[in-house]
């Protein structure tokens, strides 16, 4: 991370967040600033509390205890500054049955602007078309939704994200279910839009893949194990903290991924909204 990065004011501000859902507690006393035009991935073992962090940035999870600020003010403040913000949620739940194309998908991210019983207008679309040219589908406008891969799907949702050109991308594990060579290639595109100036949160179970391109890795597990650098993040203390004694890294290929025992995942207090 740059020394001009880090001297930035964060764009993303949490202070002793802590949330609980009745006597669960999800996340607990978490501290984290994100700087403008910073990488950052969110890692851990399912049940950590990932998810209910990015929804607790997002402003969808209030925090039980703490102050959350997304460009200097609560995110359920933010009113129209909220398009600021763009969102490729976990799991995207599409019925691929449904008729609707990769291009009507992406324009459906300027549907905020646009507004209720409103057609998108020139700009609405050339937009939309922008955003497909960031992330390389414009090849793909025109196809059936149900007829993509699960790595082109992806990269639709990101455009749709992007259709209101964001500041800060939030993406909540967008390569479950894709391969590894895809999931290098989608990180690929994440890498480029950061060096095009976006500031992006990612949110991984998997940190042997996302350190090879964030500029700070978060770990938590409910609490914050650490926060830093990849290379001082990954090391088989932190890790043995957040996945187990037998948590480790397999770095036979182009990227390296991590394996945990299945008996030694956290599984059984997985957190309802991960």
């Amino acid at each position: 991370m740059s020394e001009t990065m880090a001297e930035a004011k964060p764009i993303i501000e949490l202070e002793d967040i802590s949330v609980t859902y009745q006597s669960h507690v999800a996340l607990n006393n978490i501290n984290l600033g994100v700087p403008a035009g910073s990488f950052l991935a969110v890692v851990g073992p399912n049940g950590s509390g990932k998810t209910t962090l990015l929804k607790t940035i997002l402003g969808t999870i209030r925090p039980s205890r703490g102050t959350v600020r997304v460009f200097g003010r609560p995110p359920w403040d933010l009113g129209e500054e909220r398009r600021r913000i763009g969102y490729v949620p976990q799991a995207m739940s599409v019925d691929l049955r449904f008729p609707i194309r990769a291009g009507e998908v992406v324009l459906m991210g300027r549907y905020g602007r646009i507004g209720l019983m409103r057609r998108p207008s020139s700009t609405d679309r050339e937009a939309a078309l922008q955003a497909m040219q960031r992330v390389g589908i414009t090849d793909l406008a025109n196809e059936p939704i149900g007829r993509l891969s699960g790595g082109q799907r992806q990269r639709v949702f990101v455009a749709r994200a992007l259709a209101n050109d964001p500041d800060l991308l939030l993406l909540d594990e967008p390569t479950t279910g894709v391969d590894i060579a895809t999931s290098g290639s989608f990180y690929d595109l994440l890498y480029k839009l950061h060096k095009e100036g976006l500031t992006v949160v990612v949110v991984s179970h998997d940190m042997g893949v996302v350190a090879n391109y964030a500029d700070t890795v978060a770990c938590i597990n409910q609490c914050m194990v650490v926060h830093g650098r990849p290379g001082e993040v990954a090391t088989g203390e932190v890790l043995a903290c957040m996945y187990g004694p037998r948590a480790a890294f397999l770095d036979h290929g182009p990227i390296p991924h991590m394996v945990v025992p299945e008996h030694e995942t956290l599984d059984t207090e997985k957190d309802k909204n991960e």
